[in-house]
């Protein structure tokens, strides 16, 4: 299966917790074994963004699955070039992740993320280029009216949007 990084944590001494967004499962959480040890399989396969052909022992007694395999397929580097695009990819994947769930399904929300991360790979954040994602997105949610489902407190958007926003002015 094919999926997205959007957040990693240390666990215990060498190992990592990796939070994916993958077409066919959604969110999906997974623990790398052995991951910051020197000679790791996983080294140079898990950093943010990075969108891998992963395999995955599901666990069948939490949400917490083992990662037996990661490739690398789409680095993102571009991404680092400017700030302002690392908080779009941080904000974009935080935002897909409060939206979606375990273990659902995901399609046209993966795609979404991935163009995205492939538009800002090579050209800089704008607040159009926001706008126009979480209009797409919150279409694909079946939110209509964004700015009322806010008001309304129906949709709670992440703490990083203020962030992003506030870079994007400059």
């Amino acid at each position: 299966m094919e999926g997205i990084v959007v957040g990693r944590q240390a666990y215990q001494e060498t190992s990592l917790i990796v939070r994916w967004i993958t077409r066919e499962r959604g969110r999906l959480s997974t623990i790398a074994r052995g991951a910051l040890r020197p000679n790791s399989a996983f080294r140079g396969q898990l950093d943010l963004y990075y969108q891998c052909e992963i395999d995955v022992a599901l666990s069948a007694r939490g949400d917490l699955h083992s990662l037996r395999e990661a490739t690398m397929r789409e680095a993102h580097l571009g991404l680092r070039r400017h700030y302002a695009n690392i908080l779009a990819a941080e904000y974009f994947g935080a935002l897909i992740e409060s939206i979606t769930e375990a273990d659902a399904p995901v399609r046209d929300e993966y795609d979404l993320f991935g163009k995205a991360l492939g538009y800002l790979n090579h050209k800089a954040a704008t607040k159009r280029v926001v706008d126009r994602f979480e209009a797409r997105l919150f279409q694909l949610a079946g939110v209509r009216d964004l700015a009322g489902a806010v008001a309304g407190h129906h949709v709670t958007l992440p703490r990083q949007r203020a962030r992003l926003l506030q870079e994007l002015r400059g």
